[in-house]
């Protein structure tokens, strides 16, 4: 066994990625189809296929955030079928901000979880802005003022 072992940590995409990556023609025309586009039914608009990819990515970043499973993989619908699914199950948001819940935990719902670096330091938090919401309207106020005091506004997950 080596002991010139390292800790290479695989963080979750950005944004700025997926526009990257959707500028690849062949990738693009492989993905298009589940990055639809969704339109308020008050706006009584038909989707066209003319939105642009930055549109498109943008619109599915909102959901899927930094997972490429949900971004490339799933449509819309399914990303948030799976994430109502582990919303649900979530017991307590502070456990699983403190790692109780998750991977290393039984109750694996991790698929929520992902891992930035936010100035310099290796965080994770919830997947995308559609996660931070659900997971903050079903906690009660005083858990996210006391999320808010424990962990700083400066934290990424906290300010949204």
């Amino acid at each position: 066994m080596s002991n010139n072992l390292l800790v290479h940590n695989v963080v979750s995409w950005k944004l700025e990625e997926y526009l990257e990556a959707v500028q690849h023609d062949e990738l693009y025309q492989a993905v298009q189809p589940l990055l639809e586009v969704r339109r308020s039914a008050s706006l009584k608009q038909e989707a066209t296929m003319n939105e642009t990819k930055e549109e498109r990515v943008r619109q599915k970043f909102y959901f899927a955030g930094g997972s490429c499973w949900y971004m490339f993989v799933m449509t819309t619908a399914q990303v948030i079928a799976s994430l109502q699914v582990a919303v649900a199950v979530v017991k307590d948001i502070t456990l699983l901000f403190q790692g109780c819940q998750g991977e290393s935990s039984p109750d694996a719902i991790n698929r929520f979880m992902a891992t930035f670096y936010h100035e310099a330091a290796l965080c994770w938090m919830p997947v995308s802005r559609y996660v931070s919401t659900a997971l903050a309207s079903k906690a009660e106020a005083s858990t996210l003022k006391r999320m808010i005091s424990d962990y700083g506004i400066q934290n990424p997950t906290v300010r949204g």
